[in-house]
Parts: C-alpha cells; structure tokens; sequence
C-alpha cells in the first residue's frame, strides 16, 4: 500500500482510507440484517472513523494544520462527540412520552 517517490516509498493514505471505508461498508451490511435502534449506524461510524482518522493522521509526514492542530485529529474527536451526541439524545428521548399515533397523547 506504497507508492514510490524518489525519497523512498510512502503510504497511500487514499488508498489505505478507500480499503477501510470499503470493509466498514460491509460490516454494515452485515449488521443491518438485524433491527437497531435509530442513528446506531451513525455513532458507530463516529466512533470507528473518528479513531480511524485519528490513526491515519500519524501516517502523514507532514499533516495538514489548523489553528496549530492536526485536520485528521479534529476530524477523529468529531466523530466520536456526534457518537456523545447520539448517546446524550436517546437518553434524553427515553426519558419523554411520546403521543400515540391518534394524537389524543399518553
């Protein structure tokens, strides 16, 4: 998963994220033959691709910066504050009643 440069080989980051957003792709696909919960898909790829991004990020030899921050780093705990995001809005939407579907409530 090298490309060659006249330094020495380096990793193919496009190449390295395409064969993992492939094979995350398919794990998906495998649990979705089940029933889950609403956003379980979207905090569980917060999380994987939030540590991925995090991980991928030290592969750079030069990272991209922001305001003195590597992007990949931010872009990983992103990913895993949606994840906190998903988890904080099903605790508080179990703690609601919910109207039946005549509208007359309870």
């Amino acid at each position: 998963m090298a490309v060659r440069f006249p330094e020495g080989p380096r990793y193919d980051l496009g190449l390295i994220e395409l064969v993992f957003l492939a094979g995350l792709a398919g794990a998906f696909w495998v649990l979705d033959r089940r029933a889950r919960p609403v956003g379980f898909f979207f905090g569980l790829y917060g999380v994987v691709y939030g540590g991925f991004r995090i991980w991928l990020d030290t592969l750079h030899i030069q990272p991209m910066r922001f305001y003195g921050g590597a992007v990949g780093v931010a872009v990983g705990i992103l990913g895993w504050l949606s994840c906190a995001m998903l988890l904080r809005n099903k605790r508080l939407s179990l703690d609601e009643e919910y109207p039946s579907e005549n509208g007359t409530g309870g």
